[in-house]
């Protein structure tokens, strides 16, 4: 019988950023490394350094046990949206003010196609 394969550190890395809707360079700034650096941790590396597990894991929102594929992540992910994502990780950024604004036209929108 057959088992599916995990995918190395570094897929899991570049499907969980993707999911996140980060950039590679939002991840590295998030964590305070260079984005060569996270492209690098997304080729084929088998692991991330021990002191960076913790900080990938909060800026992914994921658990350290998640990030390294000890267990599954709780939330599936479509990386086909990251683009939303990364617009909607943005309008957290704003005042809450205008993040009602924005929450409005989206449910605006959502009723409009119904």
């Amino acid at each position: 019988m057959a088992t599916k394969e995990k995918p190395n550190f570094g897929k899991r890395l570049l499907h969980l950023r993707k999911a996140s809707g980060l950039t590679q360079k939002q991840l590295g700034d998030a964590i305070n490394i260079s984005r060569r650096m996270i492209v690098y941790y997304e080729g084929d590396a088998e692991s991330p350094p021990a002191n960076l597990i913790e900080p990938l894991a909060k800026a992914l929102r994921v658990t350290p046990e998640e990030l390294l594929g000890i267990k599954e992540p709780k939330t599936s992910f479509n990386t086909r949206n990251a683009a939303l994502w990364r617009k909607l990780k943005l309008v957290e950024e704003l005042p809450p003010k205008d993040q009602k604004a924005i929450l409005h036209h989206i449910e605006l929108a959502v009723k409009a196609k119904d």
